[in-house]
């Protein structure tokens, strides 16, 4: 009976073992400060170096201000720029985390990464240095916007 017992015991404490490490390690999976539901941006120059968000920027209506920083806006189905959502100034290492808009894009829409104060003698995309869009993003995760020389 006591052998029963000891082998009952041994087995649990397996299975308990396995149960366990199963569950940290699908709880360890990924960046433990990011949500599955955040856009993870970062900013970098073309030679992959990253955009300092507290002194590289140059701002169009103030001179002092040196911050970049970064937004998500709705593209409409007519290639217009919607509504945009709450900025966040990016890192000394050029990088942003921002939620997921509570916004349901209708047929057509998508999102995209609005990089503001866009640092001197580099653009996104367009011609515009001081705000621009570079990427469009199809649903939550890592991104990476890589500025062009002018």
């Amino acid at each position: 009976m006591l052998k029963t017992i000891k082998r009952i015991s041994l087995i649990l404490a397996v299975a308990l073992s396995v149960l366990c490490a199963g569950i940290f390690a699908v709880a360890c999976n990924g960046d433990e400060n990011q949500n599955s539901k955040d856009y993870a941006i970062t900013v970098v120059y073309p030679d992959q170096k990253a955009v300092n968000g507290t002194t590289d920027g140059k701002a169009k209506y103030d001179e002092n201000d040196k911050t970049v920083s970064v937004q998500i806006c709705v593209v409409l189905a007519d290639g217009e720029t919607g509504m945009c959502f709450s900025k966040k100034q990016l890192d000394a290492n050029g990088k942003a985390t921002l939620p997921a808009p509570d916004y349901t894009l209708k047929e057509g829409e998508k999102f995209k990464v609005q990089v503001n104060n866009v640092p001197e003698g580099y653009k996104c995309d367009d011609t515009r240095i001081y705000y621009s869009t570079s990427t469009y993003m199809t649903q939550p995760g890592a991104y990476t916007v890589t500025l062009e020389a002018e």
